[in-house]
């Protein structure tokens, strides 16, 4: 009984690992991108509405840009196993919501082309854990 839970188990861990996804390209973030965020709570979502993002990132890995009101300061943006992190600074709140006032800002990209880039943002009152941070879902378009 024992060797078929440890042999089930084992199975289960195998067929669940993540496949050999590769974070993209970091340097396809290079230049200019403005477009939208949009809350995944639905609630923050209706009474906020989407988010305008104007973002402009450099060679170095840092940039600069707009959440909405707020200003963001790039830090500094790597890519991890499987999607490119980037993380902000923010001054201001980026819309009249007590829940949006807080000063650090994450993009996870999990798609990036010479066009678009695709994936999260997060706000955070820290830099690491916050189980009250906003996230939502982005979509920017690259400026000519």
């Amino acid at each position: 009984m024992t060797t078929r839970l440890l042999v089930a188990f084992a199975l289960v861990g195998f067929l669940s690992a993540p496949g050999s996804a590769q974070a993209p390209d970091p340097t396809k973030m290079v230049g200019h991108w403005t477009g939208t965020g949009t809350f995944f709570d639905a609630d923050l979502l209706k009474r906020v509405g989407p988010l305008a993002i104007e973002l402009t990132m450099r060679p170095d890995g840092t940039g600069s840009g707009q959440l909405g009101g707020a200003a963001i300061r790039v830090l500094h943006s790597r890519p991890t196993r499987d999607v490119l992190q980037v993380r902000a600074d923010l001054a201001g709140s980026p819309a009249q919501d007590a829940a949006l006032r807080k000063p650090y800002l994450f993009f996870v990209i999990t798609a990036a082309s010479d066009s678009t880039l695709q994936g999260e943002f997060h706000l955070k009152s820290n830099r690491f854990y916050d189980p009250w941070m906003r996230e939502g879902r982005l979509r920017l378009t690259r400026v000519p």
